[in-house]
């Protein structure tokens, strides 16, 4: 019966695989194999060696000492086996892999004949274990490719000139996908069209890496490289040199146009090509190459000119400002298209895009003469407003872009802001505050997700993100608790809330239940006692009763990070969204996310307010319990647990204590008006796939996935949606039975706090949170 490796994206992935099956033992009868024996008589398979060694830290090669392409002599690949040198550092549960070119499987059968230099390996054939084909012949490269039993079952050609052209295209041919494999009759023609079928990019990984693909590529390649370049982008790569193809390619001319059009399709992939196209630019005259989008010191020119544009608009009335970025958008809006702005070195080009929306916004003030008519002009289109504020924010990273963008939204966002904040504070003084809802009572199949924070703006992009998903969704409003804080607003969301005294003593904002502070501990108890489950973060439960679950550290990002909270909010989101399909898919029929309180937030600081210290009793950054005897002219309102506890609140958007970017527990829209959203499945198909267990050995993390699907894959990252903070390799491929083994690369992330991430193409779906090589 075949048993071809159909599992494998690539032919790199289905040898790695293949090396996977060889090491796996019965542990009820074997002792674990010392070693996979990798026998290439012919060395066939040399051209691989840089690839896999990426993939496989425990993979050595026979040969001359040379400890950092980890090859050595039989003696020092035997003391690695043993780990008595300090270089055996891959996880342990990871079998070696012994390279041994040059070496057939009968060099080290026949051990009385076996030459000098192989017999310290020759007793390994029985402590470890030969990966060989199952007529015990070793594998050839085109074996590995044709055979249906432990291979890819593919169609190649036996000429010799297919066979040569194996060898030298084996790096490119290993990571070609399998669906442009399969089905095909692989000769030398073929080889040759998937090796040199893309000029284009060959061009430009040249102009890249220039010296390291001319040591790289074989000389037939390099050959036919030098013919393309000759006839088709009238350069010679050795006469011309890589700056002279610079040159040609910024200036976009004949075939070079539809070069430069790859290379804006993914810079990334070519990290060496800015530079050199800083060198290759010509020197100005006048403004003869002014504003060209391919030279780097143009696009630099350009930001700085629009920095101190928007430095200005600090000096300016709000008005003024709001005409001045349309007038900047219209003039830089095109550079939101040119390659530096995807290298991301047009930030205030992209910050722009957000101030114009930020612009218009705050034409449209958020008002009315009762909280109702508030929150309906708030909804109606005031919330984009605080959507375009985050935004303008989140793309600057050096603090010379974000004085530039502090000083715009200084000028067109806190005056906005401030007329809202004194519009919702004189209506309930005139009208009273809006009575929250009656505490929510989960039904049978329904989990509460409470949601640290959740601003309606952000409530807004996550109802967004979970229509994208597929789900059913619906969002409605309700006032928060006041004040607004979290001990005081969190549990009035909870099902327990009828449990809470309305005769409290306030104790930094928390109530009291059974004449106790309300603590975490309590809370949980209470609502264990009322039948409802408390499910950790990574953790389910039963889907046909109820369950409270928490998830999101939106608000201690606001208090620690303040303005970059912005940053954040995108990775916090992916990861409310992950975890509600990981409870749908386990069997929930319904999540309801429920949140405490929003939030303000300004670049640099909101304005103090002073509360002398003798009037209160408590002062936070917005609100303040008064002393039974004090008088103020602040806004006073009673507290939700006890409405004869006064609560004073900071006037408009200022703050009781100096330097706060960030703050909430006052009246205002924005902290008061909370987003409630329910999400159900649509349709009754497949469950989500999700990860089911982690488990770690050593430093390989082991992951179990239930329901998988073709093409997932999983990575271990530190931010969940960040794939540059990956500490994996890189990230692997889900087999069919829904494993996926993922080693850490070094030792340094030892006991790191990680995020296990299951992917769909480039989107999160799950995730699992774990800690690289487990808990001691």
């Amino acid at each position: 019966m075949p048993d071809v490796i159909s599992a494998a994206t690539t032919p790199l992935d289905a040898l790695e695989q293949a090396f996977d099956r060889a090491a796996t033992y019965n542990e009820r009868s074997r002792v674990a194999p010392a070693a996979i024996l990798w026998p290439d008589e012919k060395e066939e398979w040399t051209r691989l060696l840089p690839c896999l060694r990426e993939r496989c830290p425990q993979l050595f090669t026979l040969g001359e000492y040379d400890p950092e392409k980890k090859r050595g002599p039989a003696i020092w690949l035997k003391c690695m086996i043993a780990r008595t040198l300090e270089a055996a550092d891959w996880p342990e549960e990871d079998t070696p892999i012994l390279y041994l070119p040059g070496v057939s499987r009968q060099d080290l059968r026949a051990i009385e004949r076996c030459p000098d230099e192989l017999k310290p390996l020759a007793e390994l054939q029985y402590r470890g274990v030969m990966w060989n084909q199952t007529n015990g012949r070793d594998w050839t490269v085109r074996a590995f490719l044709m055979s249906e039993h432990g291979g890819l079952g593919l169609d190649v050609a036996g000429d010799g000139e297919t066979l040569t052209l194996l060898q030298r295209a084996l790096p490119e041919l290993s990571e070609t996908p399998m669906d442009r494999l399969r089905g095909h009759r692989l000769d030398a023609d073929r080889l040759r069209s998937l090796v040199f079928e893309d000029p284009v990019r060959n061009l430009l990984t040249w102009l890249s890496r220039p010296e390291e693909v001319r040591g790289t590529w074989p000389e037939e390649r390099w050959a036919t490289f030098r013919e393309i370049c000759r006839d088709t982008y009238d350069f010679g790569p050795e006469k011309d040199g890589p700056l002279r193809a610079a040159k040609l390619l910024g200036f976009k001319e004949g075939p070079w146009s539809t070069v430069w059009q790859r290379f804006m399709e993914a810079p990334g992939r070519y990290p060496g090509i800015p530079e050199k196209l800083r060198k290759a630019r010509p020197s100005q005259t006048g403004d003869l190459f002014a504003r060209e989008p391919t030279w780097p010191q143009d696009n630099e020119a350009l930001e700085e000119e629009l920095r101190e544009s928007l430095t200005r608009l600090g000096e300016m009335r709000p008005d003024e400002a709001a005409e001045q970025v349309v007038e900047l958008d219209e003039e830089h809006s095109e550079r939101r298209q040119w390659v530096w702005s995807k290298l991301e070195e047009a930030p205030l080009a992209g910050a722009l895009k957000h101030l114009r929306a930020l612009a218009e916004a705050v034409e449209s003030p958020v008002g009315g003469t009762t909280p109702e008519a508030i929150a309906e002009s708030y909804q109606d289109g005031g919330w984009k407003a605080d959507k375009a504020m985050l935004n303008a924010l989140k793309g600057v990273r050096e603090p010379k872009d974000f004085q530039a963008v502090h000083a715009a939204v200084n000028t067109l966002y806190r005056p906005w802001l401030e007329d809202g904040t004194e519009a919702l504070q004189m209506a309930v003084a005139s009208d009273g505050m809006p009575i929250p809802p009656d505490p929510p009572e989960p039904e049978s199949g329904e989990v509460l997700l409470f949601a640290d924070a959740l601003r309606y703006d952000v409530g807004k992009a996550l109802a967004q993100r979970l229509q994208f998903a597929d789900l059913e969704v619906e969002m409605d409003t309700h006032w928060s608790a006041l004040p607004p804080v979290t001990p005081t607003a969190k549990p009035a969301v909870s099902p327990i809330a009828g449990d809470i005294s309305l005769e409290s003593t306030p104790d930094e904002f928390q109530p009291e239940i059974d004449e106790d502070t309300l603590t975490i501990r309590r809370f949980r108890n209470r609502m264990e006692e009322a039948g409802h489950q408390i499910l950790g973060s990574d953790e389910t439960g039963d889907p046909t009763g109820t369950a409270w679950t928490e998830i999101g550290t939106l608000d201690k990002y606001g208090h620690n990070e303040e303005w970059k909270l912005a940053r954040r909010i995108n990775e916090l989101l992916t990861e409310i969204v992950a975890r509600v399909r990981q409870l749908l898919g386990a069997g929930w029929p319904k999540v309801r996310i429920v949140t405490d309180h929003g939030w303000l937030l300004v670049p640099g600081a909101l304005p103090k307010e002073n509360l002398p210290h003798y009037l209160a009793e408590t002062r936070w950054g917005r609100c303040a319990t008064l002393k039974e005897t004090s008088e103020t002219t602040h806004l006073t309102v009673g507290w939700h647990w006890n409405p004869d506890v006064r609560i004073a609140m900071a006037p408009d958007m200022r703050v009781h204590r100096k330097g706060l970017g960030y703050a909430h527990g006052g009246i205002s829209v924005q902290e008061c008006l909370v987003p409630r959203i329910t999400v159900g499945k649509t349709g009754t198909g497949q469950p989500d796939a999700q990860i089911s267990s982690v488990e770690w050995v050593r430093l390989r993390c082991r992951i179990q996935t239930q329901n998988p699907t073709e093409g997932l894959r999983a990575d271990l990252r530190k931010r969940p949606n960040d794939p540059g903070t990956s500490v994996a390799t890189r990230a692997k491929a889900v087999k069919e039975d829904g494993s996926v083994s993922i080693p850490a690369p070094s030792r340094k992330h030892k006991g790191t706090e990680v995020t296990a991430v299951l992917l769909d193409g480039d989107d999160v779906i799950h995730t699992y949170s774990t800690t690289v090589g487990g808990h001691e």
